[in-house]
């Protein structure tokens, strides 16, 4: 029997508004719903415009695709709540993603490890942790830790102030 020295790992892809795929971690996903109660917040950041009561409190959601595309709407029906931890032996935090489709379960091995897209490199360099291929697409692997941190939502003020900038502008 030949014992493969290749390391796997379970992950879920999802697709965001406006069909940005992207993965997690398995034990990242919390859950999935369809049926979520959703209440708009004004004055937020143009990617995180709501918030879901879930399990008697209220996490953020976060609109994934309108950090690639302005026009992404925000009619969010589907979210996937997702767990993620500021610091290493901190209480979990959560934050919710709009979703056009329901989570996928995958298996995702070394040799599947590839570039970046350039869009990370170039506008969001530390929003990834790594990526893969999948189904002819580059995948990332979201930090949602960095995706809900301070100095995220610091980076993209600081990127509206300076104007735009990044492939096609």
């Amino acid at each position: 029997m030949q014992v493969s020295n290749m390391a796997r790992s379970k992950a879920w892809m999802l697709t965001s508004h406006g069909g940005f795929s992207f993965a997690v971690g398995e034990l990242a996903m919390v859950e999935y719903s369809i049926e979520a109660e959703i209440f708009p917040v004004p004055l937020t950041p143009k990617h995180c415009p709501a918030v879901a009561y879930w399990r008697r409190r209220f996490v953020p959601i976060i609109n994934y695709g309108k950090l690639f595309d302005p026009q992404v709407n925000d009619d969010i029906r589907q979210i996937g709540v997702l767990a993620y931890q500021t610091q290493p032996h901190t209480p979990l935090q959560h934050v919710a993603i709009a979703l056009d489709h329901s989570p996928r379960s995958i298996i995702v091995d070394d040799e599947q490890a590839c570039e970046l897209p350039m869009v990370f490199a170039y506008r969001y360099p530390d929003l990834a942790i790594s990526s893969f291929a999948f189904d002819d697409k580059t995948i990332p692997i979201l930090d949602i830790g960095y995706l809900c941190s301070a100095a995220f939502v610091t980076r993209q003020s600081s990127k509206k102030t300076q104007g735009r900038s990044g492939p096609g502008h």
